[in-house]
């Protein structure tokens, strides 16, 4: 009965892991703009263990007994010590001088020489032999499941009415507490914005249950994007506290642009800096059209610099369209990498 439960369990634990799905897809219409995706990951972790395998193994064993000699240098000396000899000394009184003996001692150094000797000992050779043995290396014998991810999407297109008879096919995929989307066939009728947020997020350990929500917009048509293509920009000029451009053709997306300024001190004999290299969009500018073109002026005070005094600068700057983060992006990469640029090189102020 015992192995009968464990069976199913393994049976279960497999048909579960069969079910759970990391990728998913949201089919969105005009009757039918949200969409729930339950999608689930899990992540694992390896589990090791010891593999037998056969081997060669070796070990060193006595063979012989062989002799090695030196020769050492052994000091031999001779002589030295203490050297007595007599001799007289000569005392006189009123009635002469008699010669008297006296015994007198020294120590003399004695002489070494080095003198040769064979010393030889034993000693034990050993030689390496071989045989099979079983040795055992560590392998990747499973893997355990350490947690579950469930994710609950929501999928949605804002405007839903303006698909019309078309339908949206969107690609969802999970990893572990992220998420990405991508569209599955081309829609090239209308710039597709979105953005991903996460709604809740519950962490219990092993289970993360999270609820996330992809918001979809139909943005600038096919057509509007195109007109990037007829724009063009001139009349670039440097002034003491902005800088201002005329854009032609562009007034319909005049709320989808980048502009991208990149603004160098330049002075004659000193070092250059650069004051401003970074990007803005149209929409925090507060741009004017003036009929189907734009007159763009462009405070310093946007790009967090005061003024600029009279010192020569270099100043360039390059348009492009900027309609947020594009689901369809492959469909209209050639306008999107369009770019209008104009520069001005070591001018001082002209306003």
């Amino acid at each position: 009965m015992k192995t009968l439960t464990t069976t199913l369990l393994i049976i279960l634990a497999i048909q579960s892991s069969a079910l759970a799905s990391n990728s998913g897809q949201a089919n969105l219409n005009s009757q039918q703009p949200v969409q729930l995706l339950q999608l689930v990951d899990q992540k694992f972790e390896p589990i090791y263990g010891q593999e037998p395998y056969q081997a060669t193994c070796s070990q060193e064993v006595f063979d012989h007994t062989a002799t090695s000699c030196t020769t050492e240098m052994d000091s031999v000396c001779d002589g030295g010590g203490e050297v007595c000899e007599t001799q007289s000394d000569s005392v006189c009184n009123s009635q002469g001088c008699t010669s008297v003996p006296r015994n007198v001692c020294h120590e003399t150094a004695q002489t070494c020489t080095s003198v040769p000797r064979n010393v030889c000992h034993d000693y034990a050779v050993y030689r390496t032999e071989y045989y099979s043995c079983t040795k055992y290396r560590t392998v990747v014998v499973g893997q355990r499941l350490v947690k579950t991810f469930n994710h609950q999407i929501e999928v949605a297109i804002n405007n839903a009415a303006a698909l019309d008879t078309d339908s949206l096919a969107v690609g969802v995929n999970i990893s572990e507490d992220s998420i990405s989307a991508q569209l599955v066939s081309s829609f090239k009728r209308a710039v597709l914005n979105y953005k991903i947020e996460k709604v809740s997020d519950v962490d219990a350990g092993d289970v993360q249950n999270i609820k996330d929500r992809i918001t979809i917009d139909l943005g600038m048509s096919a057509e509007k994007v195109k007109m990037i293509e007829s724009a063009s920009i001139s009349g670039l000029e440097l002034g003491q506290s902005a800088l201002r451009f005329n854009l032609s053709n562009a007034s319909e997306i005049m709320q989808n642009l980048k502009i991208a300024i990149k603004l160098v001190r330049n002075p004659k004999f000193w070092v250059s800096t650069t004051l401003y290299d970074g990007s803005l969009k149209s929409s925090d500018l507060g741009l004017v059209a003036q009929g189907t073109s734009i007159k763009a002026l462009i405070p310093f005070q946007k790009m967090g610099i005061d003024s600029i005094g009279s010192t020569r600068h270099d100043l360039s700057v390059s348009v492009s369209l900027d309609p947020g983060a594009i689901l369809n992006a492959a469909d209209f990469r050639s306008d999107l990498n369009k770019k209008l640029d104009q520069s001005l090189s070591k001018v001082n102020p002209t306003f």
